[in-house]
């Protein structure tokens, strides 16, 4: 993901955005290469440790749901990422 689109997508929280990128970069999460972050072999290492734990919660919503629901739910939320999504 280019730096820019970050930014064009939270034009309203740049200075909380540049706070969150600056502690991960800090925190050698991801590394910053001209306009372009990525993750770094740390940040990928925590990506796969976190990993159950996100199964954990989509495992605890889809048993509060019904399948109805859930789909709704996903669609909803694309929808929102759709509209934070920079249009490029």
């Amino acid at each position: 993901m280019r730096l820019h689109h970050v930014q064009l997508a939270c034009s309203d929280s740049l200075l909380i955005v540049d706070r969150f990128i600056d502690a991960l970069i800090s925190a050698g999460w991801i590394e910053q290469a001209d306009d372009t972050l990525s993750l770094s072999s740390a940040g990928a290492d925590k990506q796969v440790a976190v990993a159950p734990l996100v199964d954990g919660v989509r495992q605890q919503i889809t048993e509060a749901l019904s399948q109805e629901q859930y789909e709704l739910l996903v669609g909803l939320l694309s929808q929102v990422v759709a509209g934070l999504s920079p249009s490029t």
